[in-house]
């Protein structure tokens, strides 16, 4: 819960006794570690203030008959459950069940040493905590899990083990890469650490959407003061390629991240006073009713900081990504003071921050993740208010106490070295599912038909989904159209020739492009004549069998290199309007679209109005249109047909060019809905 006091003088006895409420956030059971940093406790006098916002997002249709299902499942006190044939004794984390039939419940295997080692930090009491809420569920909340990634249809896997083999049951995929991550994650704890007994869970890779239903899913995030789900070490544990800042950070992997981190920046090797005395951030607009915008304004008044908004115009699975006036995480350790803002729900960041060894100021997040009990204000970071009024004054009082600044740096850095290590990371995945495997209910089902070796799945492309449903869908290219003759190098279409056409024009040999010997300017007027993009969508469209279109930067890639050509002006505003004519035209008459996802494709002011001319009477509900570069003049055109389709409920823009006003614009007509 939310709390006030001294930095780190209000002898908070609760953080370091031996309470076993499970539910005490601040109680890690680390007494060792909690001491210490109480005995190298600084004083600085300010008060921690905690916020709390509240979240207005809306639900699918679906979620909401979810949310009535499961409201209508109470969740029974502890019972024994009995048959005529078995009897089933309650199961916890240190206890097994016992059978009368040959079927008997999952044992934990021992914990590997090397995660023996890490009991005393306390990282392993938020899946006890997480799991205590979840003990005793009615046998009903089976099939709601059962069912739960093909009710959702996005962003969900079902994951199941056995018999020491990872399976995946459904696979959703989520933005960008981060499905893809979170199961490489998981592969490679099992891989170092061993196999875990027989278990299923279901997995959100959102980042906190499931926040009003209450159900044993394994979460990226929730709210400090509503507690919902189990949470788990998100994407960006393993990498995030889409997120890097090239040409000096060609990577995100995550332990990649760690080992130069470790190696160049603790203060050891680069001391705290020989940084500079800077306060700095970059980061894009997000859905936060202008909230980073206000703390920017008041980051302005700090002497010596360097804090400003960033676009991200396009990004890829390679880390190739178009990133105008970013500065890459380990550029930013060179600075003494890093402020942290939080995104639309959580941000990941901060744990770069701290593993830096700069002094973090930070409002305590009221979005948690796995580890953020451990996270102490006062000790690891500097706390400001939520809106960022008082950091003028806050740094002020640093930068006249640096040695008190120093500590707090190396607090932080050294709970990020021992908590945040990529085994760290390994030993919680391995603990959770071991612990799960005796709290969650048994799978009761054999191995379904469709089901698929987690080796397999992760081979997949981005765009492929798994469901029992409809077996495995997508991953196919999208169709070819041939280049004429004419205008094209003549050697590719030699007989005596190996380098035949399609080989010229391979986008994964020549990059996103193509070759540009092949993508001449007569030959992109030529194939946007000929092309029927249209048909390209309804290809598209039929392989996701719903009422969805979603296409995300790698497919609008290849669309946009097999059909537009080469990155020209003339050419690439020419194709952008005609890649979303083609949409205008389906969503407006042909396809029943509901909603509509183009993220990461490069989509300009041109191409949102072309869009909104069909939108603006579409049946369609829910608009993404991330990660694009979509300005005030498209942004105007897409408010107007969001006021003119009163069925449209959801438009997301972020990471665009549309400025804070309109933004908020938006919004407000968004809230009426």
């Amino acid at each position: 819960m939310f709390r006030s006091g001294l930095l780190e003088n209000d002898n908070n006895s609760n953080t370091n006794n031996n309470n076993t409420n499970n539910n005490t956030t601040t109680n890690n059971n680390n007494n060792s570690y909690n001491n210490n940093n109480k005995n190298n406790s600084n004083n600085i006098n300010m008060v921690v203030f905690f916020a709390r916002r509240t979240a207005a997002s809306s639900t699918a249709a679906g979620l909401v008959l979810l949310l009535m299902l499961s409201s209508q499942l109470a969740i029974a006190a502890p019972t024994t459950a009995t048959t005529t044939t078995t009897t089933t004794t309650t199961i916890s984390t240190t206890t097994t069940a016992t059978t009368t039939t040959t079927t008997t419940a999952a044992v934990p295997l021992q914990v590997p040493p090397t995660c023996s080692a890490l009991e005393p930090l306390g990282i392993f009491e938020q899946i006890k905590q997480d799991l205590s809420r979840y003990q005793d569920l009615d046998p009903q909340i089976r099939g709601l899990l059962s069912g739960f990634c093909a009710m959702r249809r996005k962003a969900c896997i079902t994951f199941r083990v056995v018999d020491g083999i990872p399976y995946v049951l459904d696979l959703f995929p989520g933005y960008q890469s981060r499905h893809r991550a979170t199961l490489h994650g998981i592969y490679r704890a099992l891989l170092r650490l061993g196999s875990v007994p027989d278990v299923e869970v279901v997995i959100d890779v959102t980042d906190g959407e499931l926040q009003k239903i209450d159900l044993p899913v394994l979460v990226i995030t929730h709210k400090r003061s509503l507690p919902a789900g189990i949470l788990y070490p998100d994407f960006t544990f393993y990498s995030w390629p889409e997120s890097s800042c090239p040409p000096l950070e060609t990577s995100h992997a995550y332990s990649h991240l760690f080992d130069l981190m470790t190696r160049n920046w603790t203060h050891k090797v680069s001391p705290w006073l020989d940084r500079s005395d800077t306060i700095f951030w970059r980061g894009a607009p997000v859905d936060d009713h202008g909230a980073r915008s206000v703390a920017l304004q008041y980051l302005a008044d700090v002497p010596g900081a360097d804090a400003r908004f960033m676009s991200w115009r396009a990004v890829s699975i390679t880390g190739q990504n178009e990133v105008p006036g970013c500065v890459g995480l380990l550029e930013q350790c060179r600075h003494r003071y890093l402020a942290f803002l939080a995104g639309t729900t959580y941000s990941s960041r901060i744990k770069y921050q701290l593993l830096c060894g700069s002094v973090v100021l930070a409002a305590e997040p009221e979005f948690v993740e796995w580890w953020t009990q451990l996270l102490l204000p006062g000790v690891h970071f500097a706390p400001v208010m939520p809106d960022w009024s008082n950091a003028e004054p806050l740094m002020e009082m640093l930068r006249q106490q640096p040695s008190q600044a120093e500590a707090i740096a190396q607090r932080g850095q050294q709970l990020a070295l021992k908590a945040l290590s990529p085994t760290a990371v390994d030993c919680y995945w391995w603990k959770l599912l071991s612990a799960a495997s005796t709290v969650l209910p048994p799978a009761l089902d054999p191995l379904p038909t469709h089901a698929r070796p987690l080796e397999d799945v992760l081979l997949w492309p981005d765009d492929v989904s798994l469901s029992a449903i409809h077996g495995v869908s997508g991953g196919a290219p999208p169709p070819v159209l041939r280049p004429f003759r004419e205008t094209q190098d003549a050697s590719c279409f030699a007989e005596e020739s190996i380098r035949r056409w399609e080989l010229c024009c391979d986008t994964n040999q020549f990059g996103p492009i193509g070759n540009e010997e092949c993508w001449l300017s007569l030959a992109v007027e030529e194939q946007l004549q000929a092309a029927d993009l249209e048909e390209i969508f309804r290809i598209l469209l039929a392989r996701f069998r719903a009422r969805t279109l979603h296409i995300d930067g790698m497919v609008c890639a290849r669309v946009l290199a097999k059909c537009l050509g080469p990155e020209r002006t003339k050419s690439t505003q020419r194709g952008h309007y005609e890649f979303t004519k083609s949409i205008q035209r389906a969503g407006a008459s042909k396809l029943p679209l509901v909603r509509l996802s183009l993220n990461g494709c490069g989509i300009s002011a041109i191409g949102a109005q072309a869009l909104a001319e069909g939108l603006g009477e579409a049946n369609v509900e829910v608009v993404e249109l991330m990660n694009n570069i979509i300005d005030d003049e498209g942004g105007e055109a897409l408010l107007a047909a969001l006021q003119r389709n009163k069925r449209w409920k959801q438009l997301q823009v972020s990471f665009n060019q549309i400025s804070d006003p309109l933004q908020s614009r938006i919004e407000q007509v968004l809230r009426l809905r």
